[in-house]
C-alpha cells in the first residue's frame, strides 16, 4: 500500500478534451472519457460509505491492483474535482 503525499491531486482534461489525466502523488492516470466516467462512478460509491470517523480512505488502482491511502481532504478533493469535471462536460453526464 502507498499513502499519497497531501497537497498532490490533480485533475484535468486535455486541450481536445478527450483525455483525462488524473494525478495522485507520483501516480499518473491517463484515461478516455469512458473511463474516466467509470472512475467518476467507483469514487462516488466510496463517497456513499464513508465512515467519516475514519482518517483515511483506501483506493484499489486498476493498474496492477495498486492500494493507495488517502487522507479524508485528499480524497474529498480528488472527488470534488472528478464531479467538478464531469459537471462542465455534456457527454458526460447521465
Amino acid at each position: 500500500m502507498q499513502t499519497a503525499d497531501q497537497n498532490s491531486i490533480s485533475v484535468f482534461k486535455t486541450r481536445k478534451g478527450r483525455r483525462f489525466n488524473v494525478v495522485i502523488g507520483n501516480i499518473k492516470m491517463r484515461m478516455g472519457v469512458c473511463r474516466f466516467a467509470d472512475f467518476k462512478t467507483y469514487l462516488s460509491s466510496i463517497h456513499r460509505n464513508i465512515d467519516f470517523k475514519s482518517d483515511n480512505i483506501e483506493l484499489t488502482l486498476v493498474k496492477n491492483n495498486l492500494v493507495i491511502e488517502l487522507g479524508m481532504d485528499d480524497f474529498l478533493r480528488l472527488y470534488h474535482e472528478v464531479n467538478s469535471i464531469i459537471s462542465n462536460q455534456e457527454y458526460l453526464k447521465n
